[in-house]
């Protein structure tokens, strides 16, 4: 997921809690985002879904310029206003804190 509001930026990587996914992930330890930039790690996040636990890292950017069309984008005044799933208000949170 990738999400802006105003000159934020919001990306994350997913980190495994399964050892099945765990193994299929190992060949990707290198970072990618979807923006050059300097990236600052945000922490990491837990949601309960009801058969697993997601666990993810929010890196963010804090960037000049204008969003592309790509992805989802609001201003971070309107963000109150959305109709976001709990996993993405945990995500918003821990990136605009």
């Amino acid at each position: 997921m990738t999400v802006g509001s105003g000159s934020c930026d919001v990306h994350h990587n997913i980190k495994p809690t399964t050892r099945r996914v765990a193994l299929a992930q190992t060949e990707r330890s290198v970072q990618t985002f979807p923006l050059e930039g300097a990236w600052r790690c945000c922490g990491d996040i837990e949601h309960v879904f009801t058969h697993f636990a997601l666990t993810l890292t929010v890196w963010k950017l804090n960037a000049n310029a204008a969003p592309s069309n790509n992805g989802w984008w609001a201003k971070k005044s309107e963000l109150d206003g959305e109709a976001l799933p709990t996993l993405f208000k945990k995500v918003l949170s821990a990136a605009l804190s």
